[in-house]
């Protein structure tokens, strides 16, 4: 159990990053958040989290509808 919430604060951590780097414009933010939200879907599930799924689709749609302002 300890090394489930160690890898799910490491993906949270790295979602902070991907979070920061898409507030200054770079696309790499949105890939990497594109990226972690597979890994993110599997705790949701594994921890029953209900409203993180909701929070993801609003995270994802509205990185690709903003795609082109990225730099």
């Amino acid at each position: 159990m300890a090394v489930m919430l160690f890898v799910f604060m490491l993906v949270c951590a790295l979602e902070g990053v991907a979070g920061r780097l898409l507030w200054s414009g770079h696309t790499a933010g949105a890939v990497l958040a594109l990226a972690l939200l597979p890994v993110g879907v599997l705790f949701w599930w594994g921890f029953a989290l209900p409203i993180p799924p909701l929070l993801g689709l609003i995270r994802t749609v509205l990185i690709l509808l903003n795609w082109r302002a990225l730099k």
